[in-house]
C-alpha cells in the first residue's frame, strides 16, 4: 500500500494533480515541480541564449565588415575630393592654361586634335591678350552686380523696404530671364559698340544670384541673435554691419562667386559688340569654319571660369569664421 502510495504520489507528483498536466512538463505544483520544470527547460533556454549569442556575433561582425565599407567609402570620397578638388585639380587647370597661353606649345596640341584646320593659332591677338580683356569686363560686371544686388536685399530686409520684396524679386528675375545676347542688340544703338553695352548686359544677367543669396542669408540669422543685439543696446545700423552682415557673408560671397563664374562664361558674347575677349577666337572660327579657333576660345573661357572659381572659393573660407563655415552647405 505505501510502496503504491508512494507510486500513486509518485505519479500523481509527476504528472500533476488530478486533471493538471503532470509536474514533468512544468506546471505541477510544489517546489520540486518547479525545479523539474526548470532543469529540463533550462537547456532550451541555454540553447536559446547560444544561439542569441551566435546572432548577436554574426550582427556584430556585419557590422565590422560594413565599419570597414564606410572607413573605405570615407578614405576613396576623401582621395577624389583632395586630387580632384583640390591642389592638384587646381595645378592641372593652371597647366592647361599655360599650355594655351603659349602659341607653339598650343599650335602642337591643335595640329593633333584638328589636323585639317590649315590655321591653327588665332592670329589676331594672343590668347593672354583676350583673356585679361575677358576677364577685367566679366570682374567689373561682377562687382557692380554685387553692389547693387547686396544693396537691394539689405533693402528688401527692413521694415521700410519690406513692401518692395516681391517687385525687388520679380524685376532681377526677369533681368535674367532676357538673354544677353537681346540684351546687347538693345543695348548697342543706345550705348554704341564696345565695352560698355556688353557690361550692361553682363549686369543684368548676374544680379539675380547675389540678390537671392544676400536675401537668403539676412533673413536666416536667428531672431534670438537679433535680440540679444537688441538688448546689447547695438543701433539699427551697428546691429546690420556688427551681425546680420557677418552671418550672412558665407551665402553672399557664395551668390557672387556664382554671378562672377557666370559673368565669365557669358562674357564671349563681347565679340559681338567689339569688345574683344575670349569670344572673339569663336566668333572668327564659327565665320571661318575653322573649329581649332573655336577650341581655343571656348577652353581658355572654360578654364578661366573654372580657376576662377576655385580662388574665389578659397577667399570664402577665409573669410568666414570657423563657426559660420562649420555650417556651410
Amino acid at each position: 500500500g505505501r510502496g503504491c502510495g508512494s507510486g500513486g504520489g509518485g505519479a500523481g507528483a509527476l504528472f500533476g494533480a488530478a486533471g493538471s498536466p503532470g509536474a514533468f512538463f512544468g506546471l505541477g505544483k510544489g517546489r520540486k515541480a518547479f525545479l523539474v520544470r526548470e532543469s529540463l527547460f533550462g537547456a532550451a533556454g541555454g540553447r536559446e541564449a547560444f544561439l542569441g549569442r551566435a546572432v548577436e556575433g554574426r550582427e556584430a561582425s556585419l557590422g565590422a565588415a560594413e565599419g570597414r565599407e564606410a572607413l573605405c567609402g570615407r578614405f576613396t570620397g576623401a582621395l577624389i575630393r583632395r586630387f580632384v578638388g583640390g591642389g592638384v585639380g587646381l595645378m592641372m587647370g593652371l597647366a592647361a592654361m599655360v599650355i594655351l597661353q603659349v602659341p607653339p606649345l598650343l599650335e602642337g596640341v591643335l595640329k593633333v586634335l584638328f589636323p585639317g584646320a590649315g590655321e591653327w593659332v588665332f592670329p589676331r591677338s594672343s590668347l593672354l591678350i583676350l583673356t585679361g580683356e575677358h576677364l577685367s569686363i566679366s570682374l567689373v560686371a561682377a562687382l557692380i552686380a554685387a553692389l547693387i544686388g547686396v544693396s537691394l536685399g539689405i533693402a528688401a530686409t527692413r521694415r521700410f523696404g519690406r513692401d518692395f520684396l516681391p517687385l525687388i524679386r520679380d524685376a532681377s528675375s526677369l533681368a535674367q530671364t532676357v538673354p544677353p545676347a537681346a540684351v546687347l542688340a538693345l543695348a548697342i544703338p543706345f550705348l554704341g559698340f564696345g565695352f560698355e553695352p556688353v557690361l550692361l548686359a553682363l549686369v543684368l544677367y548676374s544680379i539675380l544670384p547675389v540678390l537671392n543669396n544676400t536675401l537668403a542669408g539676412l533673413e536666416g540669422v536667428p531672431p534670438e541673435v537679433l535680440e540679444a543685439a537688441r538688448g546689447m543696446g547695438m543701433s539699427p545700423a551697428q546691429r546690420l554691419f556688427r551681425v546680420e552682415l557677418p552671418l550672412a557673408l558665407p551665402l553672399i560671397g557664395t551668390g557672387v562667386r556664382t554671378s562672377a563664374v557666370i559673368n565669365v562664361g557669358t562674357a564671349a558674347i563681347g565679340a559681338l559688340a567689339g569688345a574683344g575677349g575670349l569670344g572673339a577666337p569663336i566668333v572668327a572660327g564659327l565665320i571661318r569654319d575653322n573649329p581649332a579657333w573655336v577650341f581655343q576660345g571656348a577652353a581658355a573661357s572654360a578654364l578661366t571660369a573654372l580657376l576662377l572659381n576655385s580662388v574665389l572659393r578659397g577667399v570664402e573660407r577665409h573669410l568666414g569664421s570657423p563657426g559660420i563655415r562649420g555650417g556651410e552647405v
